[in-house]
């Protein structure tokens, strides 16, 4: 019985661990069941990191961590992708998930010379079963 009732709650703990819930995206994109994600902090007058490299489909979150109100315009993307940002604020989370390859640029309007990169690789090819 010891036995039982040490293994239970430990069950049942790694399971709370292990089930990811489904969850809208507050930037309007599907649901994603994935938790992790390129972070970006949004800091007064620069994004750090400033360049990433990620993979078709995968997420970039933005975090802000100042004290001045920022807000994230995309001005190139590569054809046909959106340029839908964020708008101003001075606390909060914003995501965005990236399907198109390409070279995307962003930047603060608020404060010249805050901008960023985003390079999205091609995503590997789903094979059937």
């Amino acid at each position: 019985m010891k036995t039982i009732r040490l293994v239970l709650p430990v069950t049942a703990a790694l399971a709370a661990v292990v089930v990811v819930p489904s969850v809208a995206s507050p930037a309007g994109d599907e649901p994603s069941a994935v938790a992790a994600g390129t972070r970006i902090a949004v800091k007064d007058n620069f994004f750090a990191p400033r360049s990433v490299n990620i993979k078709s489909g995968d997420i970039v979150k933005w975090i802000w961590r100042g004290e001045n109100a920022h807000n994230i315009t995309f001005v190139k993307v590569p054809k046909g992708a959106s340029k839908r940002g964020a708008g101003s604020r001075r606390l909060g989370r914003w995501r965005r998930i990236f399907r198109k390859p390409g070279f995307y640029k962003f930047e603060c309007t608020l404060h010249a010379g805050q901008e960023g990169t985003i390079y999205v690789k091609p995503g590997a090819p789903i094979s059937p079963r």
